[in-house]
């Protein structure tokens, strides 16, 4: 019968104890450098999730920004469009108007006056007033009129004979004769599929345009 040795099953045992003890301990190191590295990633995540923030802030404030230069840019480049094109129809309206008044103006015979030519704000017609020496003149520049290819329609609104005007003939002798005093109104001829002449708008009507700096 082989003897039994105690002191060699309690150095045994406290080998087998230690050598838990051992593994158990590097077990806790591993768990303990594995929480480590967790929160270290962990951290690290919120660090960038932290700064991609900020950056997307940053990008959102510039694109913000950029938004409002580009709804004064266009503003701006409306307001010109407007302004633009408010010139050019007062432009057109001005060289119509011009023509329309000089067509009057070359029909005037010797012995007539005006006193006012005025358009309608409503429609397209034409306001002439004036004085004239004998009513075969004004018929005479009614009839000119008529013919003309601005004017549609011309009438009378009114005529009467009021006072007395003084000529000078050749031989330098005064003679009083009756004046006509007259109203007429013409209406415009338009040219086909064109609108009426309009009146120029009012310099009120013109849009500011303002630069940015």
């Amino acid at each position: 019968m082989k003897p039994f040795n105690l002191a060699e099953d309690k150095i045994a045992e406290r080998a087998y104890c230690k050598q838990q003890f051992t593994r158990s301990l590097r077990i806790i190191a591993l768990l303990v450098i594995l929480i480590i590295c967790a929160l270290a990633v962990s951290y690290g995540c919120k660090v960038s999730e932290r700064g991609k923030e900020s950056r997307l802030k940053l990008e959102l404030a510039r694109v913000q920004g950029r938004c409002v230069e580009i709804k004064h840019e266009i503003a701006q480049i409306k307001a010109r469009s407007v302004q633009r094109k408010w010139q050019r129809q007062l432009a057109e309206a001005s060289e119509r108007w011009l023509g329309v008044f000089g067509a009057v103006v070359s029909r005037v015979p010797s012995d007539m006056w005006l006193n006012r030519v005025e358009s309608s704000e409503s429609d397209s017609n034409v306001t002439i007033e004036g004085q004239v020496a004998s009513f075969a003149c004004l018929s005479q520049f009614i009839a000119s009129l008529r013919s003309s290819r601005e004017f549609s329609d011309v009438r009378i609104t009114s005529a009467r004979i009021s006072g007395n005007s003084t000529t000078v003939d050749e031989g330098g002798v005064g003679k009083r004769r009756a004046v006509v005093n007259f109203a007429l109104q013409a209406k415009l001829k338009t040219a086909e599929g064109a609108s009426p002449i309009q009146p120029a708008p009012s310099a009120q009507a013109v849009p500011a345009v303002k630069e940015s700096h």
